[in-house]
């Protein structure tokens, strides 16, 4: 005999809400870390363009126009402008909470993204670490869920103890 099928409303007043002061901010080192880079590579490529510049004027000075290299000079300018507003700003705004029964993960300054996965949805889940990180003891959670070709949720700059945390906590939550 077939169940009798139920498909009750929710209000959305009544579900649970999530509060911006219960999420776990990321370790400091990992900010530093992503405005190195953002230094480094904001660096190297002042330097190409800088470099392309003193080529050009060496090379042809009679052709040389000003106006044509402040075209590169202000995109370069505006590209970097908003990286480092997207670090300045939104570092803060990445994080995750852990609750009972799935993992959350926020980011974003000017694209907000809140990232929800049940632990009883999640199939795999993987720690890891390139040289840099490792160096500085920083992790890359991945959780993989069924039907899905690459990981559902990636939380960058995880503390290598807090990584394998939360991994034990999935392990067990599917265990159950």
């Amino acid at each position: 005999m077939m169940e009798d099928f139920e498909n009750k409303v929710l209000r959305t007043e009544h579900l649970p809400h999530i509060h911006d002061e219960e999420f776990e901010k990321l370790p400091v080192r990992y900010r530093n870390i992503r405005w190195a880079i953002f230094a480094l590579v904001a660096f190297v490529s002042l330097s190409l363009l800088v470099g392309l510049l003193i080529s050009w004027r060496m090379i042809e000075p009679e052709s040389f126009a000003w106006n044509v290299f402040l075209i590169p000079a202000a995109l370069w300018a505006v590209l970097f402008g908003i990286w480092a507003l997207s670090e300045w700003f939104g570092f803060d705004r990445r994080g995750y909470l852990t609750r009972e029964r799935d993992l959350s993960y926020r980011s974003g300054w000017l694209f907000h993204s809140l990232t929800v996965v049940p632990f009883n949805r999640i199939q795999h889940s993987e720690v890891s670490q390139g040289p840099v990180a490792k160096r500085f003891r920083i992790c890359t959670l991945k959780l993989y869920t069924a039907g899905s070709s690459g990981a559902n949720l990636q939380i960058t700059g995880l503390d290598e103890d807090v990584a394998n945390q939360l991994r034990q906590i999935i392990d067990e939550r599917n265990e159950r």
